[in-house]
């Protein structure tokens, strides 16, 4: 579905017709804010991205579930091919200190959540494999390696899976969460490890996360959960750009693990 299509279905969400303000973009989806009466509303529209794991109808159950947390943008409506939310106004421009971090993993990971799906690292690392053409001996080698990392799941908690700084907005209505599409039941140190990777964060900022959120955590099986991340992050971006050469980003993955291990 295109956005002319969504929008000529607005009256299943809106009680004005909507125009449209501007494109506000997205690696995955694209988004638009609207205007509404004197209500805006961000409408993205999904992409078919089941190759890359996500599950629209899973992250509809869990868009149910989250909206009465302080976390979550208040959303409008959900359909299979897209979705209407609040519209965010930015309150300030900066990071998240690692005691509001903290917190914030803490509520996340709070959330009951039922859904019988609990991610497997190895079978993410297997699901891109096999949708690369041609992969490298290098790439071959990394996964080797990295499946041998893999510490099986001890906690089941709702995660985010996606939490990089561009799906956490600090708005006047306070600290949101967005797009949570890859959101299932998993290990929360992998959702700590891949914020921790997403910002490069150094060995005393990764502690001061951790400890914020739970000191009695294993920082060492933080770092190898952010190396398998960095292998799947590597991988998705092959997947989306074909024709993308990745041979670096595997030699810095591993020359990082030599210094792990």
């Amino acid at each position: 579905m295109n956005l002319k299509d969504a929008l000529e279905q607005w009256p299943d969400w809106s009680n004005v017709q909507p125009r449209l303000v501007k494109i506000l973009g997205g690696l995955s989806n694209e988004s638009y804010l609207l205007q509404a009466g004197v209500e805006k509303l961000v409408i993205r529209i999904n992409q078919a991205e089941k190759n890359l794991g996500v599950d629209r109808e899973r992250e509809s159950k869990v868009l149910s579930i989250i909206g009465c947390y302080l976390f979550s943008p208040k959303i409008k409506f959900i359909h299979p091919n897209y979705l209407i939310s609040e519209y965010l106004s930015t309150a300030e421009d900066k990071l998240l200190s690692p005691e509001e971090m903290g917190t914030l993993f803490q509520q996340i990971h709070e959330v009951p959540f039922a859904n019988g799906d609990i991610f497997d690292a190895q079978a993410q690392l297997d699901f891109y494999y096999q949708q690369i053409l041609a992969p490298t001996a290098m790439l071959d080698r990394c996964i080797r390696k990295m499946s041998h990392m893999i510490i099986p799941t001890s906690q089941k908690r709702l995660c985010h899976h996606d939490l990089l700084p561009e799906n956490i907005i600090r708005s006047t209505k306070g600290i949101k969460v967005i797009d949570w599409e890859y959101a299932q039941l998993g290990d929360p140190l992998f959702d700590l490890a891949i914020y921790a990777e997403s910002l490069a964060l150094t060995k005393t900022e990764t502690c001061a996360l951790i400890k914020s959120y739970d000191d009695s955590l294993d920082e060492s099986c933080l770092e190898q959960f952010r190396l398998i991340y960095f292998l799947m992050e590597t991988m998705w971006w092959k997947i989306k750009k074909p024709h993308m050469d990745i041979s670096s980003r595997l030699k810095k993955l591993e020359n990082r693990r030599s210094v792990v291990s």
